[in-house]
């Protein structure tokens, strides 16, 4: 069950009692102008003043922080679902790239590759997306090198093979790209 809190009067009602239990110690009158000039039989309390809208700055940046996090929760909320998912996702793309040529076109392939489509767009409406790999230069922050190859007319250190996908969510790695990097 959630609560519905206005925190917006709550500070406030908090540092109103704070200011009237601080003047009432210092026997200060609590009363304040209706304009920001203090009347001439007022004394002038800028540290009062000066106090209150720090806290009040204070209070308006951690709201802005808090909805902040609770953005990114809110986004990374599903990871574990998702982690789950990936490996179901790499086994449809292996699959689909082992269909012999003489069956691509019959029902069952294509159901297979309606099924892929389907979770694809799912994943990606979800803000995952597949890691870029062959032709790019190896970068162990999103790749894992399973194998080494020499090939030519290839620079040293670039993915020449996927050998299963990796997937970052709203950029960051879930399930880094297993890949084969030339030597």
């Amino acid at each position: 069950m959630t609560a519905s809190w206005d925190w917006s009067a709550r500070l406030k009602n908090y540092l109103n009692h704070k200011l009237i239990r601080m003047s009432d110690e210092q026997q200060l009158p609590v009363t304040e102008p209706a304009n920001d000039q203090p009347a001439a039989d007022q004394p002038d309390y800028p540290d009062y003043k000066e106090k209150w809208l720090r806290a009040m700055a204070d209070y308006q940046n951690l709201k802005k922080q808090q909805e902040s996090e609770r953005q990114d929760w809110l986004k990374f909320a599903a990871t574990a679902v998702i982690a789950q998912l990936l490996p179901i996702a790499s086994n449809f793309a292996a699959a689909a790239k082992h269909v012999p040529a003489e069956q691509q076109s019959a029902e069952w392939v294509t159901g297979l590759f309606h099924i892929q489509k389907q979770l694809d767009d799912v994943l990606k409406a979800v803000g995952v997306e597949p890691i870029a790999t062959v032709g790019q230069l190896f970068n162990p922050e999103v790749h894992e090198a399973v194998g080494q190859r020499t090939v030519e007319d290839v620079v040293a250190d670039q993915v020449v093979e996927e050998v299963q996908t990796g997937y970052t969510l709203h950029g960051k790695v879930l399930l880094p790209a297993k890949v084969i990097v030339s030597q």
